[in-house]
């Protein structure tokens, strides 16, 4: 997915948000190296680079 966002649509960095109760797919995101910027009652806001994914690519292939 990050692949995609990153290498074939080009942008430097992505934007999203995750219901708190979705604790599986925050998870997954932390582990890539997301930060969560903000928050309200429900959401949690994310903000992911280029850079941090690209570390974090290069350290989990060399695993």
């Amino acid at each position: 997915m990050y692949d995609f966002v990153f290498y074939q649509l080009g942008f430097t960095q992505s934007h999203f948000d995750v219901r708190k109760d979705d604790i599986k797919v925050i998870a997954f995101h932390k582990k890539f190296g997301a930060i969560i910027n903000g928050e309200d009652d429900e959401n949690y806001y994310f903000k992911f680079t280029l850079e941090d994914y690209v570390k974090t690519r290069k350290n989990m292939l060399n695993l």
